[in-house]
């Protein structure tokens, strides 16, 4: 834009130049009067006219601009073509852990197994809870024991819930079962069921045995199995322990009881051993008959999470259980106590939770 302005203003001026010579050039003709013919004028170098001094108006001033420098244009790099950001998934939220029956374990520790619990009621008995801990020591197997109070001690006071005295051999059995890393729980001192007693006597009932496990194992107890399963709201509110029942109920009492057995064995002409070889197959592998309904074998029920239902009283029950823990390890199950179980998909069982599996109800 200054520069235009330059190049008009030099036209200018050079225009009043020649507009300047013009009136020089008419003046001289003018003064000749007519007739008179022109002299001969001889070329004489005059000085050029004096040009006047044509100023711009401020407005038109120019101010010369500084001279600019000139960054030279940095070269342009094209820009790669990148390829379109692909949205990330978004990882979805945890949901509760609901496992169907057939699933195996959520935790990363037993990834592709299947873990249960087995649990074994009514002892402990002097001669045959020991050859069972032997079996599962074999197998490295824990289990949770759920003891009577009258199986431990030799006498107390069972109207006031005192005085009691702990046998020697069924503290030792108790003490090993702990020592070799097996849960010992309440299954109460005399087996009543809990329905049908006060509330005060369930109470005493409950705590008198956590005594005397606690004195024979240095642990105190923190489940308790009401005898036959029997239970109710008030029952879990005032026990002050987490009530496990059972979603497996294997009715070895029944079904592979040594009167069962011998039945069995005079009525197909065959000896007990062949007998119990029999029914032990029906307890664990084809299901059998019992009370007028078919009963599943425990095999056929089997899921993770369960907890089964075995009592340490019945001598063909060790035998059934080896069978069980053949079948268990060929078929990636885990067997734990049933605290340790529970903690591997959640938080440790508290007072007045209910189980009878993994999961609270």
């Amino acid at each position: 834009m200054a520069k235009n302005k330059v190049i008009v203003i030099s036209l200018i001026i050079a225009l009043i130049c020649a507009l300047a010579l013009f009136v020089i050039s008419c003046d001289v003709s003018g003064s000749k009067e007519p007739g008179t013919s022109t002299p001969i004028v001889t070329a004489v170098s005059s000085p050029t006219p004096e040009i006047p001094v044509v100023t711009p108006t401020e407005e038109a001033q120019i101010t010369p601009s500084p001279t600019m420098e000139i960054t030279p244009t940095p070269e342009i790099t094209p820009t790669p073509t990148l390829s379109p950001t692909e949205t990330p998934t978004p990882t979805p939220e945890a949901t509760p852990n609901k496992t169907p029956i057939g699933a195996t374990s959520s935790n990363p520790a037993y990834a592709g197994k299947k873990i249960i619990s087995l649990t074994f009621d009514d002892g402990p008995s002097n001669s045959l809870t020991p050859p069972l801990l032997d079996l599962l020591q074999s197998k490295n197997v824990r289990a949770t024991f759920f003891v009577v109070g009258d199986m431990i001690v030799k006498d107390y006071d069972k109207e006031n819930y005192s005085s009691y005295t702990i046998s020697k051999s069924a503290a030792a059995v108790l003490k090993r079962a702990h020592d070799e890393g097996h849960e010992i729980a309440n299954h109460t001192m005399s087996h009543f069921n809990l329905k049908k007693i006060s509330i005060e006597t369930m109470q005493n009932e409950v705590n008198m045995l956590n005594d005397i496990v606690e004195e024979a194992t240095g642990k105190r107890p923190t489940l308790l199995r009401p005898p036959y399963g029997s239970y109710n709201q008030e029952i879990r509110d005032n026990c002050g322990m987490t009530v496990v029942t059972w979603n497996i109920d294997s009715l070895d009492w029944a079904h592979i009881s040594t009167k069962n057995i011998k039945n069995y064995a005079t009525e197909h002409n065959i000896s007990q051993d062949e007998a119990k070889s029999i029914l032990i197959n029906e307890l664990i592998f084809t299901g059998f008959v019992y009370d007028g309904a078919n009963h599943k074998s425990v095999v056929n029920s089997l899921k993770h999470g369960a907890i089964i239902l075995f009592h340490d009283i019945h001598p063909a029950t060790k035998d059934a259980v080896a069978v069980l823990l053949d079948y268990l390890e060929a078929n990636d199950y885990v067997v734990l106590p049933v605290t340790e179980m529970i903690m591997t998909e959640g938080p440790a069982p508290v007072a007045g939770q209910l189980y009878n599996s993994i999961r609270s109800r």
